[in-house]
């Protein structure tokens, strides 16, 4: 329950904080051949989230330090996309909950290095989008089950690495953005 409480607030902390978006090259085909265009520029800080109160939280939580989440990997979006429905700081909320997300599924599995190597945009709803995200990682031994669910591979490219891609829902809840749902094909944002 802290771990997620720390999630949820670490969440809350970088939409607010989210650095300004950066104009970036256009991408014409994805790996997979469907077509694809860098995450648009013009995206707008949002509102303020009010601060938690303590009787919203069942223990008390220190201070979060300012997260600072892996930019590196550009978002693509899919060309389909209807983007007017997508939030304000959908670029900043999507670095975020990816980063965490993986910090969450690597912490104490033995995995000495892990990246993501792409990120794509690919469905929005009123509340909730989702995107697919692309990672490989190393392990120190055999990977642990936890790492070997869905379509986790060995990654050919290099040696002792392993890669897999999930399908990831984020939604809105009040005022915070929370992922909803992983999977490793069928999510939707409707869902």
């Amino acid at each position: 329950m802290k771990k997620l409480i720390l999630i949820l607030l670490s969440l809350a902390l970088a939409v607010l904080t989210a650095c300004a978006p950066q104009e970036s090259p256009d991408i014409p085909v994805s790996a997979g051949g469907t077509s694809v265009s860098p995450v648009p520029g013009n995206l707008v800080p949002p509102e303020p989230i009010p601060d938690p109160t303590p009787e919203s939280t069942a223990e008390p939580v220190g201070p979060t330090p300012e997260p600072t989440p892996d930019r590196s990997v550009e978002i693509t979006v899919d060309d389909s996309l209807d983007y007017d429905r997508a939030p304000e700081d959908i670029e900043g909320i999507i670095y975020l909950s990816a980063e965490k997300w993986r910090e969450n599924l690597f912490e104490g599995t033995g995995v000495e290095e892990y990246e993501c190597t792409r990120l794509t945009l690919y469905d929005v709803a009123d509340s909730s989008f989702c995107y697919s995200m692309h990672c490989r990682f190393l392990s120190e031994g055999e990977p642990s089950e936890e790492l070997m669910a869905g379509n986790t591979v060995p990654d050919e490219s290099r040696e002792g690495w392993y890669r897999f891609s999930r399908q990831i829902r984020v939604e809105r809840d009040g005022d915070l953005w929370e992922i909803a749902e992983v999977g490793t094909w069928g999510i939707r944002a409707d869902s």
